[in-house]
């Protein structure tokens, strides 16, 4: 399921740089729904 327009590349970037609430377990960046919801609607267009 897929619930970002954001390709999963483009959103570890945003993890790695602290653009989105997001943490690290083991080798993956996890990042809560409410604040993926909450990035999408910051950046519309």
């Amino acid at each position: 399921m897929n619930l970002s327009p954001y390709s999963k590349d483009y959103l570890n970037i945003l993890a790695r740089r602290g653009s989105i609430p997001a943490f690290k377990l083991k080798r993956n960046w996890l990042v809560s729904k409410e604040a993926l919801e909450s990035y999408i609607r910051s950046h519309k267009k």
